[in-house]
């Protein structure tokens, strides 16, 4: 967050500001943190530090999607999918959180590839909101 904060202060350019927060991303990412965590970690940071980013004219939606990479795989969705034990509410186990992902604005075409992962072509083929 202190990162986000110099960041913030130096950068005039809602441009500047997305480009350095996405090769900050992409470090912490290579690390092995969770996309997840640093998208709440940036709204914690865009709530308390709001007088900061208000110069940049832009909702914290537009920041994160400009400025925090996305994954090839999401590693936060396998590991729920992973907890739900296989059998017939698979199906409707992936359905109910694919939703709550996809409202969460993660990039659809990344979430099937994660699915793919870890799930059969016919289950896949079975939750219709990943069409």
């Amino acid at each position: 967050m202190s990162q986000l904060i110099r960041l913030a202060r130096v950068c005039t350019r809602v441009e500047d500001f997305n480009e350095r927060n996405s090769i900050m991303s992409r470090k912490l990412l290579k690390q092995g943190f969770l996309y997840h965590k640093l998208r709440k970690t940036f709204g914690k940071f865009y709530n308390r530090h709001f007088d900061l980013v208000k110069q940049f004219i832009s909702s914290l939606i537009k920041l994160i999607e400009g400025g925090i990479l996305h994954t090839h795989f999401y590693g936060d969705f396998l590991k729920k999918i992973l907890k739900v034990q296989y059998g017939i509410t698979l199906q409707n186990a992936v359905w109910l959180i694919a939703q709550d992902f996809l409202n969460k604005r993660y990039d659809k075409n990344i979430f099937k590839n994660t699915c793919k992962l870890v799930l059969s072509e016919r289950t896949i083929a079975n939750v219709r909101v990943l069409l």
